[in-house]
């Protein structure tokens, strides 16, 4: 499960996953380099800059890939948005 937040006070947005142990997940945002998202548990959390978006997550379990698109604007520009993604 994927879920995103932007809050209004700080203007960024969070991304907290879910995911089966032994998983990773990379966040694009726009940049040249993919962020790895660091899981413990199952459990990863990601906190942007007000001024970057995420583009999509990929979700990497053992040989197999999954690119999860999300196109999300930068939290500055959403406050208050909530959304919830499953996992494929």
């Amino acid at each position: 499960m994927i879920l995103l937040r932007a809050a209004c006070t700080t203007r960024r947005l969070t991304v907290a996953i879910g995911a089966a142990a032994h998983t990773r997940v990379l966040a694009d945002t726009g940049t040249a380099t993919r962020r790895a998202i660091t899981l413990r548990g199952g459990a990863g959390l990601l906190t942007l800059a007000p001024s970057s978006p995420l583009r999509s997550l990929t979700v990497i379990h053992g040989s197999r890939t999954t690119r999860v698109r999300i196109d999300a604007p930068p939290g500055a520009r959403q406050c208050g948005w909530l959304s919830a993604v499953p996992l494929p």
